[in-house]
């Protein structure tokens, strides 16, 4: 099954990047802001497009650890994508893409020296994972503003393997130059 998903994705990027155009060949563009999605991980993100093609990539990330009762809690989220633009206007632009991301959520018993005797270390973690490839646009505002919103078809797994299949959407709200 995974491997069927995955040469489907990937006929499907490849034939989307066969109709790109419309692209500003002398310059290439980048971005920073907030992304959130099922396949594009959740927290600061980075954008950049190639100059002379088409092509792009953002990375996303956000790392929270903190502690509460003598335990160490936590969640790191990150996610990796790229992108083909397949038309360009004043408004914005139109693109595919083809994401992945991660979230990992921990849980801790902190071991006080005083108290070993008593305790019995406890961990327990979340692992998700996911992948997925899907389309959207990206509207512009005020030249430098940028909303991008992309409905992607994403597979999930866990630690146990296959979750699920669904249309989480990915949104990113960035500042482009």
């Amino acid at each position: 099954m995974k491997k069927i998903t995955l040469f489907i994705f990937t006929v499907t990027f490849f034939a989307c990047i066969s109709s790109a155009y419309a692209y500003d060949h002398n310059h290439s563009h980048g971005g920073i802001g907030i992304s959130a999605g099922g396949t594009s991980g959740f927290g600061l993100t980075y954008r950049h497009e190639f100059a002379g093609n088409p092509f792009g990539i953002q990375v996303t990330g956000l790392p929270v650890v903190y502690k509460e009762d003598d335990k160490i809690k936590g969640f790191v989220s990150g996610g990796f994508g790229m992108f083909v633009t397949v038309n360009r206007s004043q408004w914005g632009r139109a693109f595919v893409a083809l994401n992945s991301s991660i979230l990992w959520s921990f849980e801790e018993q902190g071991s006080d020296p005083r108290m070993a005797r008593f305790e019995t270390p406890e961990e327990e973690e979340f692992l998700m994972y996911s992948f997925g490839a899907g389309a959207g646009v990206e509207f512009c505002f005020a030249r430098n503003i940028g909303f991008s919103l992309e409905i992607p078809i994403s597979v999930f797994f866990d630690e146990d393997g296959f979750a699920s299949v669904m249309p989480i959407p990915n949104a990113s709200l960035l500042y482009r130059w």
